[in-house]
């Protein structure tokens, strides 16, 4: 209903006031009688629940309680989906989007603008509160990354809704099929993802979360990163965990931009520099990622000996860690003018004997 032309006529109207009273019983002539007209005064420039634009996002992975309800940023929210039954629906996005193991772990980012319908013909113009939906898009998309890579378990998108009135607004106008219409975005490749244990929300973790994304132009700066770690966490099926590694060591090599050239050590050594200030845990860092790379250099170059599970394993669970705290430092202070000055101030005796 925001993003097209709105136009309705005075018997629409009429029997979406019907439908409003009869689905309200008793008095419902009355209260739905002065719905209407709240709606459709142009004067009002109280926007309430009915006068409200909601664009939302779907996702699974996080489960939140019923009636908890988080502030991100402005006006978005993260809710529970029962929160968002409202303005979604439900019958086509269980019909046709993807289907998770466990819908109580299944929340919405909902983002609320204020709108207002009118009862002519509009022609040209945008409507009021009405901007572009790009910044939403993208920017649900890399907060639902940034929260499985800080949370450090897999959530996957299922749709996003564009521009949607309330149900009961769209009921009074008599456009109740533009109400939650699925307008959805589904996501490429992930109706494969199996998300049997939704992570419960950890509030000093989110509050990470939210001060990173405070940082809109960071977020989009490493974009490509945070997509890719939060892709690692959702691999499934054969070579999950060398796709993951891969993954990582990608997204490890945005972060640190090491150019070409011995590449491994340049990464151990500016990781190490850039995370720790005490010298025994730089040397900690320093072997997460060698034991990292040397498990990435297996899978790219083809050793002979193909390495087991365990082994894949843990060394994914070391770049990963290591780029999860890499990514955190970078969103907060941003990245340095000069990756040779950290490693130079910061290197005393830290370099291993061997690597000198």
């Amino acid at each position: 209903m925001f993003d097209r032309d709105f136009e309705t006529s005075r018997p629409m109207i009429v029997a979406g006031l019907l439908c409003r009273a009869m689905q309200v019983g008793g008095y419902g002539y009355k209260s739905a009688g002065e719905e209407l007209l709240t709606l459709l005064d142009a004067a009002d420039d109280n926007f309430g629940s009915l006068s409200a634009g909601y664009r939302v996002s779907v996702f699974c992975g996080l489960k939140l309680g019923g009636d908890e309800e988080v502030d991100i940023a402005g006006n978005l929210k993260l809710v529970p989906l029962a929160r968002a039954e409202a303005v979604l629906d439900m019958a086509t996005l269980r019909a046709y989007g993807p289907q998770p193991k466990d819908w109580d772990g299944v929340s919405a980012i909902v983002e609320t603008v204020p709108w207002k319908p009118t009862a002519v013909e509009r022609r040209e113009g945008t409507p009021q509160g009405i901007d572009t939906l790009e910044q939403f898009y993208l920017g649900q998309r890399d907060l639902i990354a940034l929260l499985s890579v800080c949370l450090g378990a897999p959530m996957a998108e299922m749709g996003v809704v564009a521009n949607q009135a309330h149900r009961t607004a769209s009921l009074l106008l008599g456009m109740p099929e533009q109400a939650g219409a699925p307008s959805m975005s589904l996501p490429r490749g992930k109706a494969g993802v199996d998300i049997r244990a939704p992570k419960d929300l950890d509030a000093e973790a989110f509050a990470t979360v939210r001060r990173l994304y405070s940082n809109r132009e960071r977020c989009r700066e490493y974009r490509i990163a945070i997509s890719r770690l939060s892709r690692a966490l959702m691999r499934i099926g054969d070579y999950s965990d060398e796709d993951s590694i891969l993954d990582a060591a990608i997204a490890l090599e945005r972060m640190y931009e090491p150019g070409r050239g011995e590449i491994t050590y340049k990464l151990k050594m500016r990781a190490a520099c850039l995370l720790e200030s005490d010298m025994q845990a730089r040397k900690g860092v320093f072997d997460k990622v060698d034991r990292f790379y040397r498990a990435r250099s297996a899978i790219v170059h083809g050793s002979r000996k193909e390495l087991p599970p365990e082994t894949l394993r843990e060394a994914f669970e070391a770049g990963f860690e290591v780029a999860r705290e890499t990514l955190i430092e970078l969103l907060g202070r941003g990245s340095p003018c000069d990756w040779d000055e950290i490693v130079l101030a910061g290197h005393g005796d830290t370099e291993p004997a061997d690597q000198r």
